[in-house]
């Protein structure tokens, strides 16, 4: 009902500029998609993948509260009646392609809802070379969320992102640090909850891609990639901080301990910001209310997120800026 009631509130918004976005109705809280015929349809409600994307990916609470905070975002966003060119994935529950061509984020897709097209600005890719795989859906959904709701947030998407994505802890470019450290972080979150993951990828640990998912698991929380690395190896060697600032696996280190030290308080004026989340969501709505607020005329870095949380939540002030000397400059 909260969601056809904010959909309903949405076109209201947006009949004065006549544009209307287009509604999937589904009872569920997401919108599967494959590929039939060769276009993105739309699952009927009473597919048997929902059953078993309810079973093999949204089990893990995690996972199901990274949903939680893209529906609740997307409700602050009409709730504080801040513009953004995403009417349609805003409109809508979250639509998942199920077979796209790897794991992350789509963009401009038109998808097929009983024979009518319905374009959407963003959508999450969780597909394996264009087959279904939910063991791999539910392995990369934290990541992928993670670039998804920084767009949702406001990010346009990065123009200058690498071919393909570097290891974690290479340094890159400030604004995809900034990018892939806030993935990194929630994969690093969801992955300490698995002590039987974390345990069975230390027996493969001999192959490299293992190797790499340790070091987003494992030693993220622990700034361990604060060292420099040589040939996939870390060293004991420091990074400086100019360096650690563009470093994926460090900016990561920073978000995983902002969101377990962040309290669940925040300006009276950002009530209607906050009040779709749930408490335990609150410090990720925190990220996404200084996203949304970055200055667009500044380059994306961490230093420019940190300037503008302490504007957004100037209580926060010293706890942020200890945490910084501590990931940073330690």
């Amino acid at each position: 009902m909260a969601r056809i009631l904010f959909a309903l509130l949405l076109c209201l918004a947006l009949v004065s500029c006549n544009v209307l976005p287009s509604v999937i109705k589904t009872d569920h809280s997401y919108i599967l998609v494959c590929t039939k015929d060769g276009r993105l349809t739309v699952l009927e409600d009473d597919d048997p993948l929902f059953a078993r994307f309810d079973a093999e990916v949204l089990s893990d609470p995690y996972l199901a509260r990274l949903l939680s905070i893209f529906e609740n975002t997307t409700e602050s966003f009409l709730a504080t009646n801040t513009l953004s060119p995403l009417s349609q994935t805003i409109a809508n529950h979250l639509v998942i392609v199920l077979d796209s061509a790897s794991a992350g984020v789509l963009h401009r897709v038109k998808v097929y809802a009983r024979g009518e097209p319905v374009p959407m600005e963003l959508a999450l890719g969780l597909g394996k070379e264009g087959q279904i795989d939910l063991a791999w859906a539910r392995q990369n959904f934290a990541r992928a969320m993670g670039f998804l709701l920084l767009e949702l947030a406001g990010l346009k998407p990065e123009r200058d992102a690498p071919v393909s994505e570097l290891p974690i802890y290479e340094p890159t470019t400030p604004s995809w640090a900034f990018r892939a450290g806030f993935a990194a972080a929630l994969e690093s979150l969801y992955g300490q909850q698995h002590a039987d993951l974390l345990r069975r990828l230390y027996q493969e640990s001999a192959d490299p891609a293992v190797r790499e998912r340790l070091a987003r698991y494992e030693a993220i929380p622990r700034n361990g990639l604060r060292y420099r690395f040589v040939n996939g190896t870390p060293t004991t060697e420091l990074r400086p901080p100019e360096e650690a600032v563009r470093t994926p696996g460090v900016v990561a280190a920073f978000f995983y301990r902002l969101f377990q030290r962040t309290d669940t308080f925040y300006p009276q004026r950002y009530l209607l910001w906050f009040n779709a989340y749930e408490p335990e969501e609150i410090p990720y709505g925190k990220v996404l209310l200084v996203v949304n607020r970055l200055p667009r005329q500044k380059s994306l870095s961490i230093q420019a997120f940190i300037e503008a949380y302490v504007e957004t939540f100037p209580a926060e002030k010293e706890v942020i800026l200890k945490l910084a000397e501590e990931i940073f400059h330690p």
